[in-house]
This record gives C-alpha cells, sequence and structure tokens, in this order.
C-alpha cells in the first residue's frame, strides 16, 4: 500500500503530461501529392530509359512523264507507318524492334515486322544477334532502314530498294549475325559475319517462317576507317546463296536452281557538311544444270552539301545518280528493266522532328528490244519522326 501511495500519483502526473504534449501533426495533403508525383516520374523515367519508343512517317506527292510503265501520273502517296521500339536489357544486351504499317498496290493495309533483333555483347567490340535484319550489303542498307526521315533523299537507290520495290539484293536476313571490331594506331578494322534463310523461289517475299531448301544463305563484309580520318570508311562483303528453281507465275518466269554470289565495294564520307557514297554490286547467277551463268549489276554514286542556316533549319542540296543492268538471260529477277535514274533534290529540315524534300527524277530505261525510253518527275516528301 505504501508502495501504491508513490506509483499512483506518478502515474497519473505522466498521464497529465502526455495529455497536454501536442500530437504529431499529419503531413500535408500537398506533401503527399508531391511525393507521390515524383515517385511517378521517377518511375516514369525508369521505364523510358529501359524502352525507347520512336515512330516515322512520310506523306509524298510525284508527278511523272512520259514513264513506260504508268505513263503520266500525278498523285499522292501515304508512305511506311514505321514503329521502332529498342531498349538495353542490360549493359551487354539489347532488343530492337520495327514494325511497318503501309498499303500494297491495291489499297490494302499490310503490316510487316521489318527488323527484329536480340543482340548480345559477350566482351568488347564483340556483338553477337539473333533474329531479322539488314544485311551488311553495303553501307546504304546498315544505316538507312525503314524511316525515311532519315535518308538524305526521297526513295533508295534503284538496285537497293526493298525486295517488294524491284531491288535485285537481298536487304533482309533471318538468322544469326556476328560483327567484331580491331582498333589499331592507324585503322579501324570490323568484320561482320551472317547466316540466315536463303532467297526463295522468286525475289519476294523473304523466306521469315521456313526455308525452301536446306542450304543457307551467309553474307561476310568488313568495313575499315583511318584513325587519322574517322569520316572516311571503306568496305566490301560476299555473299553466296543456292536458290531452289521455280515453276514460274505470272509475276516472274521458271527457272532452274541457281547458285547465287554477290560481290559488292563501297566508300562513305561524312565530314562536316559534305556527305558523299559510292556503291557497286555485282550478282552472279549459275545454272549448274544447263550450264549457263548470267551477270547483274547495279550502283549508286550521291553527294549532299548541309547549307547550316539556324538551329533546325539546314537545307541540304544533293545530287544522285543510280544505275541498274539486269542481265536480259536472268529469269529470276523477271521484268526488272535496266534504268538509269538522275535525282536532284533540296532537303529542307523545318524542325527538329519534321522534314521537307523536293525532287525532280530523270530516268531512261533500256529494254530488251534496244528501245531507251526517257521520262522525267517532280516529288515532295513530308517526313518526320516523333
Amino acid at each position: 500500500m505504501r508502495l501504491s501511495r508513490y506509483i499512483l500519483p506518478f502515474v497519473a502526473t505522466s498521464l497529465l503530461c502526455a495529455a497536454d504534449e501536442p500530437a504529431p501533426a499529419a503531413p500535408a495533403v500537398a506533401e503527399i501529392n508531391q511525393r507521390v508525383l515524383a515517385l511517378e516520374n521517377q518511375a516514369s523515367q525508369q521505364i523510358a530509359e529501359r524502352l525507347a519508343i520512336l515512330a516515322f512517317a512520310e506523306l509524298t506527292w510525284r508527278a511523272t512523264h512520259g514513264d513506260p510503265r504508268d505513263g503520266n501520273d500525278n498523285h499522292f502517296a501515304l508512305g511506311q507507318f514505321d514503329l521502332f521500339m529498342s531498349r538495353n536489357i542490360r549493359e551487354n544486351s539489347r532488343f530492337l524492334s520495327e514494325v511497318v504499317i503501309e498499303a500494297d498496290q491495291d489499297g490494302n493495309t499490310v503490316v510487316d515486322l521489318e527488323r527484329c533483333l536480340l543482340a548480345y555483347r559477350p566482351f568488347s567490340e564483340l556483338e553477337l544477334s539473333a533474329g531479322r535484319y539488314h544485311t551488311h550489303m553495303g553501307w546504304w542498307n546498315a544505316t538507312y532502314h525503314h524511316g525515311e526521315w532519315f535518308q538524305p533523299t526521297i526513295g533508295r537507290p534503284a538496285g537497293l530498294e526493298f525486295e517488294d520495290g524491284g531491288g535485285i539484293l537481298p536487304v533482309h536476313f533471318i538468322g544469326l549475325a556476328a560483327e567484331k571490331g580491331f582498333s589499331w594506331s592507324a585503322v579501324e578494322l570490323k568484320l561482320i559475319a551472317e547466316v540466315g534463310n536463303g532467297r526463295g523461289p522468286a525475289p519476294d517475299p523473304p523466306q521469315v517462317s521456313a526455308d525452301a531448301n536446306d542450304s543457307k544463305a551467309v553474307n561476310l563484309a568488313f568495313s575499315l576507317s583511318p584513325t587519322a580520318f574517322p569520316d572516311l570508311e571503306f568496305g566490301a562483303s560476299f555473299a553466296f546463296d543456292d536458290i531452289p528453281k521455280f515453276t514460274g507465275n505470272s509475276d516472274f518466269p521458271a527457272h532452274g536452281e541457281l547458285d547465287e554470289h554477290i560481290a559488292g565495294i563501297y566508300g562513305a564520307l561524312q565530314h562536316g557538311p559534305l556527305q558523299s557514297n559510292l556503291e557497286v554490286f555485282t550478282v552472279r547467277h549459275h545454272d549448274p544444270f544447263n550450264g549457263t551463268t548470267t551477270t547483274s549489276r547495279t550502283g549508286y554514286a550521291l553527294i549532299a552539301w548541309r547549307c547550316a542556316r539556324a538551329r533546325h533549319r539546314d537545307l541540304t542540296p544533293y545530287f544522285r545518280a543510280d544505275r541498274l543492268v539486269v542481265d536480259d538471260g536472268d529469269s529470276y529477277f523477271g521484268s526488272t528493266d535496266d534504268r538509269t535514274d538522275l535525282h536532284l533534290g533540296l532537303r529542307w529540315d523545318m524542325t527538329s522532328v519534321i522534314a521537307v524534300k523536293l525532287q525532280g527524277t530523270r530516268s531512261t530505261y533500256t529494254f530488251a528490244n534496244g528501245d531507251h525510253p526517257r521520262s522525267s518527275g517532280v516529288a515532295v516528301q513530308f517526313s518526320g519522326r516523333f
């Protein structure tokens, strides 16, 4: 009882003192909202760092006169809508894909998975990749993909058109690739090896989910750049494939099995406002059954000069000459005609994401009967990235 005399007053006094102390204030609503917003922004930034999404689109107006294929023409064309996605999974691995939505010649909407690639770097300067990719045949095909905004000109060189556009090169592979870089005091060297499904019985479409024969197409390439002048690059490629025989259709005539060999060389210069490119390719088809060999050639030369007027408002005049010569005895390319295209144009970068190109074209065709019809045209293209 004596102990309770002292304990009870002490407890009561402690409770009264605690009641007199102010309770800790609850966080203000505005402060909570700021914290939540900061966390959301941080999460959005982390997602953006992991996944990059870009879109490219273009609209082209074109008028031609005397075209032996289409005659006189005047039309607008909505080009490819290109959705590009990439992500660095880790420091040594990445993923990218390129999905293109476009209209075919009948106006039907077509969706194509143009590139889908998983790449891994086991150590510095070596990259291994698998999927669908653009072959390292020359400089243009490895540099410019499906967004016309990137290209200095309207359209690709005649021989480097995509498979469904009349080009004579296999610009896509579905398979594996390896790329290794070497650095020395005088030169930078890069070696590329690619293996994938070969060409089908006809040039288009590429063999995405199957291969018509067991042999695989192989492309070996290299590029080198002087260390003292890294803006200059030279390179070459050599590809070989076995093409299966074809019974023919309305677009391409019948042919037997063909051994295909493709050789190409290029030089590319990008120094300050100057861009200059030169590429040449030879496509040889050999029919082992009857012993015939055909040789087709293509190439282009480009020169462009960027005149900087203000930030994101550059003017770039350019000139490009294309040459495509298809052997008359080569039935694999069907009715592809020899042609020489001269393009003179001007690119205006209205903003950092929108470009307008004006291009005039003069084409000369060579038919098997010896005729040389000529056509002329003008085109205006609006392209952008978003």
